[in-house]
């Protein structure tokens, strides 16, 4: 991807909600496998599964635009409900991996 058009995505492509500080430590070796445990723990319906949309290094940490699925009971198979969300992910020292830092507050317990 060239540098013009990574440069005009940030300029004109999505703009995150405000995040909050997350409190609970939730990492995982990889930026899904992080999200998934943070949902997991902090989302206040039952937690089905993670997709990423997107990711963007930056220099604070790794900015992603997720889908966060939801069902009725941990017995159905299909989600019932979606809901878009962002979080911010820094590296989880000393641990290898990613840290969720901050994320939306719509959908989750107190962070």
């Amino acid at each position: 991807m060239s540098a013009l058009f990574r440069w005009l995505a940030r300029l004109f492509g999505p703009k995150h909600p405000p995040l909050v500080t997350v409190t609970k430590r939730c990492t995982g070796a990889t930026v899904k496998e992080a999200l998934t445990r943070f949902e997991d723990a902090c989302s206040d319906e039952n937690f089905q599964n993670v997709e990423i949309w997107e990711q963007a290094e930056r220099r604070d940490g790794t900015l992603v635009r997720y889908e966060v699925r939801w069902k009725y009971s941990v017995l159905d198979d299909g989600a019932y409900s979606t809901h878009e969300a962002w979080a911010l992910l820094v590296p989880a020292t000393p641990d290898p991996g990613y840290l969720v830092a901050k994320a939306t507050a719509e959908h989750h317990m107190p962070l």
